[in-house]
C-alpha cells in the first residue's frame, strides 16, 4: 500500500518530469529544459527513483520498464480525454448513462467530428430523409447525416443500430447501393419512420442490396454504424449534436460487441429483401 501511494504522489509531482527523462539527457539539461533549479530536478528525480519509475545511472536518469509502462498509458488517457472534449457537443444530447465507449469519440487514430445540432436542423434532416436534395450547400447538421449516409453507401456491409437520428439508408429513405449487406436493428423513431414509407415504394431502395431489418423495445440513444469499407473498418456515430468516425481498434471491437448484443434481442421485421 506504500509503495502505490509512492507512485501515485511521484507521477501526479512529476509527470513533467518523467516525460522529460524519456528523451535521455542529464540533470542539468533537464534543470534548463523546464525551467527548474538544478534542486528541484534532483528531488524529484529522487522520487521517482523512490518509484521505481527512473533509474539513475552516471549519464543521467533513465526510465526504468514500470516509468515507460505508466508514462505510455498516461498519454493515451490525456489524449482520450482530449478527444473526447472535442466531442462535446455531440456527446451533449446524450444521457449520462448512454453505452458508449470513449474509443468512439476519442480513437487513438484522431476520430473526425462534424458537430451541429443536427436534430434541430429540419425536421427531414432529423427522420433520417435526405436534406440535401441533391444540393451540395448543408448546413452543418445536414453535413453530419450526410457523411453518415457516405458511409453507408461506401461500405460493402454495415451493421446499424438506430436511432432517432440517422443515415437515410437505413429507413430507406434513399437508395441501397447493390451488394451491399446491411442489418438494421430499429428503435422506436427509426421504425416509425420505416413504417411511414410505402411498401412497394421500399424496392426501388432495397433492390440489389440484402437487407434484413429487426426490431428491439425502446429507443437507442444515438445511431451507431459498424461498417466493412475498402480501407478496413470504420465505425460511426451520429446523435443529434453531430457526427463521428473512426477506425480505431478499440472502437471497432466495442461497436461490434454492442450491435450483437441489441441483434440478439431484435424481433425480425419482414420487409423487403433485394436479392428475393
Amino acid at each position: 500500500m506504500e509503495d502505490d501511494r509512492a507512485v501515485r504522489f511521484g507521477v501526479e509531482r512529476r509527470l513533467e518530469l518523467l516525460a522529460a527523462v524519456r528523451d535521455g539527457t542529464d540533470r542539468a539539461a533537464l534543470a534548463d529544459r523546464l525551467g527548474v533549479s538544478p534542486s528541484t530536478v534532483d528531488r524529484g528525480v529522487d522520487e521517482l527513483a523512490d518509484a521505481n519509475l527512473v533509474a539513475t545511472t552516471p549519464d543521467g536518469p533513465r526510465l526504468t520498464a514500470a516509468g515507460e509502462l505508466i508514462l505510455t498509458e498516461l498519454e493515451r488517457l490525456r489524449a482520450l480525454i482530449d478527444g473526447v472534449g472535442r466531442a462535446g457537443a455531440i456527446l451533449a444530447g446524450l444521457p449520462r448513462d448512454a453505452p458508449l465507449h470513449p474509443a468512439v469519440v476519442a480513437g487513438t487514430d484522431g476520430a473526425e467530428t462534424i458537430g451541429g445540432r443536427v436534430g434541430t436542423a429540419s425536421p427531414d434532416a432529423a427522420a433520417g430523409i435526405d436534406p440535401t436534395d441533391g444540393s451540395t450547400d448543408c448546413s452543418p447538421a445536414e453535413d453530419a447525416i450526410e457523411r453518415s449516409a457516405a458511409l453507408v453507401a461506401r461500405a460493402s456491409r454495415v451493421d446499424a443500430i438506430a436511432g432517432p437520428v440517422h443515415p437515410p439508408q437505413l429507413t430507406a429513405g434513399r437508395r441501397i447501393d447493390g451488394g451491399t449487406t446491411l442489418r438494421v436493428a430499429l428503435g422506436g423513431a427509426a421504425l416509425g419512420t420505416l413504417a411511414g414509407r410505402d411498401r412497394e415504394g421500399l424496392r426501388p431502395t432495397l433492390e440489389g442490396a440484402t437487407v434484413r431489418f429487426g426490431v428491439f423495445g425502446g429507443e437507442f440513444p444515438y445511431t451507431l454504424l459498424s461498417a466493412r469499407t475498402a480501407e478496413g473498418p470504420v465505425v460511426g456515430l451520429l446523435t443529434a449534436g453531430g457526427y463521428v468516425e473512426t477506425g480505431d481498434a478499440a472502437a471497432v471491437d466495442w461497436t461490434a460487441e454492442r450491435f450483437a448484443t441489441v441483434w440478439a434481442d431484435c424481433d425480425p421485421l419482414p420487409v423487403y429483401d433485394g436479392d428475393g
